[in-house]
């Protein structure tokens, strides 16, 4: 990522008070796109490459659970942390084994998130550096050795 560049962010709750509050804490920080449903935080999440989300557990249309697993199907490295009010050790094991970077409880410390999305962030840079890294890797090791040159001259 280079340096200046934020990384994207979708929030996605059923309570347009909590949208609004996490998009004024995070938008200083992060280039924030929000959602109240499933279906447009799907489109959402596929047409700007989504990799980090904050998602509520419980949404009026259908269960949080059911759009994380549609994004992870879709991009599996994407760091998706569940938010709820309904906080249990049930809830949090069931969105951790499903696929969740982190369960957080509503409502929500804001340094704790802060924190939480700091190292969501760190982890995806260190994929994307891991990403990297492999493709100039093959690129040296298949690309430009002499049995390869050999071969395709």
């Amino acid at each position: 990522m280079k340096p200046n560049t934020k990384h994207k962010l979708l929030i996605v709750d059923d309570e347009p008070k909590i949208l609004r509050s996490l998009t004024f804490l995070l938008e200083e920080h992060f280039e924030v796109f929000t959602s109240d449903n499933s279906k447009d935080a799907l489109a959402i999440f596929k047409k700007e490459a989504i990799l980090l989300m904050l998602l509520d557990l419980r949404l009026n249309d259908e269960s949080g659970l059911h759009l994380m697993n549609q994004c992870l199907a879709h991009q599996p490295k994407a760091c998706i942390i569940m938010m709820t009010a309904y906080s249990t050790l049930e809830n949090s094991i069931n969105a951790i084994k499903a696929g969740a970077y982190y369960f957080i409880p509503k409502p929500i410390n804001n340094d704790q998130l802060l924190l939480l999305l700091n190292t969501a962030t760190e982890k995806l840079d260190m994929f994307r550096k891991i990403d990297h890294l492999e493709g100039h890797l093959k690129k040296e090791l298949i690309g430009s050795s002499l049995c390869i040159q050999k071969i395709t001259d």
